[in-house]
């Protein structure tokens, strides 16, 4: 069952602008009750405004005058870019002058401003907006030494995007992103896009989406800080209401369909699935907790609950320096009151599955329905449960590959409207490495890449220097076990498909990549914390210090599948075992049982307004 959970609503003023703007006790009467009705958890509520809202600052600046208090009760956002003009609402104004103008006037104005925003023009082309994010004529380098140097309090910068091109821009090239903290958007630029907004929430920013303020935009990008244009006290209540509604339980619906099937199949699948999701309730984390009066012991039952047993885990149980630090991870989260960070890599599409198979299917619900069943059974133990953060390796990926990251961006896509659609974004957010690794300059990234991977090919053929490895963090050396173990792993995904040669670079390419992740300290996602590691892969080799924190686990338990796979290199499918409709997983090469077939199904999954479509195919194994 799914909790409540509330939209995180900011208010906007561009309705100050209109004729049917409210007067000065009609707008102090709106600010109030903002204040206190849109507090996020840092207890302040968002306040967006620019100077293109006409004369919306300074009836703010009356307002703030004469209730000094309330201005500290807001994170106060502007911008500037574009300046107000009666008869176009946005002109573009991008300079080193305009910054500065309108910086200080909107400080005085707004007694300081905590975000400041980069407002780009509807008109401008793809080309000019790059352009602009690279550094233009310099004012993306003066934004950030204002930042840097706090001045009139500035703490963020954001970006504002005008059109579908300019956002499809910034998700093809994260980098651009790089030094910004929050993106703003309009709803409509993500309508009828599952796959952009899907590749937008991986971008690792915070979102703020403009209104129109619909279902779709909700159920698409469900964590965004959402904009409400209400320009008096009834109309903000309303918009409030329509939100909570949004935002309470909904029920999940499956509705599955398989080629060649009798007209009663596709019932009893959907009741034997929606039975299988309902005893892994995907709860999100309940949030910050008391203290407990024994973390050690509730860490115990905590490790104990994610260790599991041989049906649920992959190989042995965690033992002696592995088990002591898993039950340290969680045992300093626990004494804080916080939720339990956990995190796992993500495989960027289907290994050796062909191009109308790279989609995510039932080896993926099967997957989320075991991270959900572990929240489910963590909370019972620890009401804030676990805050799990997926981290899916795009760039990694192509690295590896030798393909472009947009080719791995289909499966992404899926997985990220699967976990939505089931109702996880609350207690699982999926993260694009390239997104996290927005800011640190892309060069610099690749140059790193190419580092480690001629290091460690050198190493590999026994050319290398151990100091400059150990210089780049890897010490000790790839030993023989991993070598096999990584190769006999690509024979069985790739197959004839690739050279013994191209399958060895391949597996230098993967330990260049786990290199960087080290070196850039990437998998922190809490300051301060070590997180707990969640993996649906064995771990192979390496020093002992890569088994700390971490429990390999199936993503089906061995009564329902003797297979333990990935589900980014598994076949999920639906079988009839012992009279019950069962997910199951295999490898992709691994042909079927004789005179056995696969009927292609689909499954769609919805909830409120996200939702998510499946390959759900059925093993027919005879008449």
């Amino acid at each position: 069952m799914d909790l409540p959970r509330p939209v995180r609503l900011g208010l906007g003023t561009a309705a100050l602008a209109g004729a049917a703007a409210p007067d000065d006790e009609r707008l102090a009467a709106l600010l109030h009750f903002a204040a206190e009705q849109l507090r996020g958890p840092d207890g302040l509520a968002h306040l967006d405004t620019a100077p293109q809202h006409g004369d919306a600052e300074r009836r703010l600046a009356r307002c703030f005058g004469r209730f000094p208090a309330l201005r500290a009760r807001f994170q106060v956002a502007t911008g500037w870019g574009l300046r107000f003009h009666p008869t176009d609402f946005g002109v573009e104004d991008v300079s080193l002058g305009s910054l500065h103008r309108s910086v200080e006037a909107s400080a005085v104005l707004l007694r300081g401003i905590d975000r400041l925003y980069l407002h780009t023009h509807p008109g401008a082309t793809p080309e000019r907006l790059r352009w602009l994010l690279r550094g233009g004529d310099g004012c993306l380098d003066r934004m950030r030494d204002l930042r840097k140097r706090r001045v009139h309090g500035i703490s963020q910068l954001g970006l504002s995007l005008a059109t579908r091109a300019g956002l499809e821009l910034v998700v093809g090239s994260p980098d651009l992103l790089a030094g910004f903290d929050a993106l703003q958007l309009g709803a409509s630029l993500v309508a009828g896009s599952p796959e952009l907004a899907a590749q937008l929430q991986a971008l690792a920013i915070p979102l703020v989406v403009c209104p129109p303020l619909g279902e779709e935009a909700l159920g698409a990008l469900p964590e965004a800080l959402a904009l409400t244009g209400s320009h008096d006290l009834a109309q903000l209540v309303q918009e409030l209401g329509r939100a909570s509604a949004r935002a309470a339980p909904r029920p999940l619906e499956l509705v599955y369909a398989c080629e060649a099937d009798p007209a009663a199949e596709p019932r009893a699948v959907e009741a034997a699935l929606a039975r299988h999701l309902s005893t892994r309730a995907p709860d999100p984390p309940a949030g910050a907790g008391g203290r407990e009066a024994d973390p050690a012991r509730t860490a115990e039952r905590i490790a104990r609950a994610l260790i599991g047993t041989r049906k649920s885990r992959l190989g042995s149980a965690p033992t002696g320096r592995a088990l002591a630090e898993l039950r340290r991870r969680i045992a300093d989260h626990v004494a804080q009151g916080l939720p339990v960070d956990v995190i796992l890599t993500w495989g960027p599409r289907k290994f050796h599955a062909s191009r109308d198979d790279n989609r995510v299917d039932l080896a993926e619900l099967a997957a989320l329905a075991r991270l959900a069943a572990f929240q489910a059974e963590v909370r019972e133990l620890h009401p804030p449960g676990l805050r799990y953060t997926l981290f899916y390796e795009d760039l990694e990926g192509a690295f590896i590959e030798g393909e472009e990251e947009a080719a791995f961006w289909p499966y992404g896509a899926g997985l990220v409207r699967l976990v939505n659609a089931l109702g996880f974004a609350a207690g699982l957010r999926v993260i694009g490495t390239r997104g996290l690794l927005r800011r640190f300059d892309p060069a610099e990234v690749d140059a790193r890449l190419a580092e480690n991977h001629a290091h460690l090919r050198a190493h590999w053929h026994g050319a290398g220097d151990g100091e400059a490895l150990a210089r780049l963090g890897f010490s000790g050396g790839i030993d023989p076990e991993s070598r096999r173990f990584y190769l006999e792993r690509l024979d069985r995904l790739l197959g004839e498909r690739r050279t013994r040669d191209e399958k060895r670079d391949m597996v230098i390419r993967l330990f260049a990549a786990v290199l960087l992740h080290r070196q850039l300290d990437m998998f922190r996602v809490r300051p301060g914390l070590d997180p707990v590691k969640l993996s649906f892969l064995s771990l192979a080799g390496g020093p002992a210090s890569l088994a700390d924190g971490r429990v390999d686990v199936r993503s089906i338990s061995a009564d329902l599948c003797k297979h333990s796979l990935a589900p980014w290199s598994a076949k999920g499918y639906l079988r009839r075992r012992l009279g019950a409709i069962q997910p199951a997983s295999k490898p992709w090469p691994e042909p079927l049982p004789t005179g056995a077939r696969l009927l292609r199904g689909e499954l769609r999954l919805r909830r409120g307004g996200a939702s998510a479509l499946l390959r759900a195919d059925r093993l027919e194994t005879g008449p």
